[in-house]
């Protein structure tokens, strides 16, 4: 496995340029983490897959996930502004 360290970026925002250049590239992204944030990613082409601990297992969130959860596209979410 290989591991990217940015010194003085956060891991979530060095996660979110890698995605937009796979993106870029025409490829779909899953990204594996418990991290919420990270929720603001998600589109057609990105999913999430975040622990589901009350069932021992893992779970796809997908943007119908998300907007059924929220009612709104995650690009619209203000309270995913930072």
């Amino acid at each position: 496995m290989q591991v990217l360290k940015i010194e003085g970026c956060e891991a979530d925002d060095v996660v979110a340029t890698l995605v937009g250049q796979v993106l870029q590239r025409g490829y779909r992204v899953v990204i594996a983490s418990p991290d919420k944030d990270f929720k603001q990613l998600i589109s057609e082409e990105v999913q999430i897959v975040m622990p589901m601990p009350e069932f021992g297992r893992w779970s796809f969130y997908t943007l119908k996930h998300y907007i059924a959860q929220y009612n709104c596209d995650p690009c619209s979410d203000l309270s995913l502004r930072k």
